[in-house]
């Protein structure tokens, strides 16, 4: 065991940089927004690729809305983006929610965080992740958006010359494959 400390091979930082992770599922808890909505909380640990490996990432699923405090209201964006997080870790259904919060526990899935800084209100500044979309095991290249530049720059150009597109997983519009991760910083659907 080499006793120089691996410089290159950690990430400073809690942050992520814009990219696809694949994480473990620690907890899912249920609970309530500042504003008594329904917000259960997710916690997921980073086990790959490598540099990031361990990382936290923590998210908050508000399911409730202003009109139905308590439920899971099936258009919030947080009910559908926890459905798909249960879904792509392959979390049995269970006969109860709490059932189902427990299963998760050790399911492994890949998340694409964007990475925003808050604007106004308290945490003015603060830099945050936030998952944009879910995917099973193996379904993604993993990695900072960042360091796919080079084989965006290289991607293949459609049969009119334009760069290819991608579908952003919040708005759904085509977006040019170098411009994808920016949007997504600042998609709010």
């Amino acid at each position: 065991m080499s006793d120089f400390f691996p410089w290159d091979d950690i990430q400073e930082g809690s942050i992520f940089p814009t990219g696809i992770y694949e994480f473990e599922i620690v907890e899912i808890k249920d609970g309530k927004s500042s504003g008594d909505k329904r917000m259960p909380n997710g916690y997921f640990r980073c086990t790959q690729p490598a540099k990031f490996q361990g990382m936290p990432h923590f998210e908050n699923f508000v399911c409730g809305t202003e009109e139905n405090l308590s439920d899971f209201v099936q258009g919030a964006r947080g009910t559908k983006l926890l459905k798909s997080v249960f879904v792509k870790s392959q979390t049995p259904k269970g006969t109860s929610f709490e059932e189902l919060m427990m299963s998760a526990v050790g399911n492994r899935l890949q998340l694409h965080l964007s990475k925003s800084t808050q604007e106004g209100g308290p945490y003015h500044g603060k830099e945050q992740n936030q998952i944009v979309a879910c995917y099973k095991v193996g379904e993604r290249e993993l990695g900072p958006m960042e360091d796919k530049k080079a084989s965006v720059a290289s991607a293949p150009k459609a049969s009119s010359g334009a760069p290819s597109t991608i579908p952003c997983n919040i708005c759904g519009e085509q977006i040019p494959m170098q411009e994808y991760s920016k949007h997504t910083e600042t998609c709010k659907g």
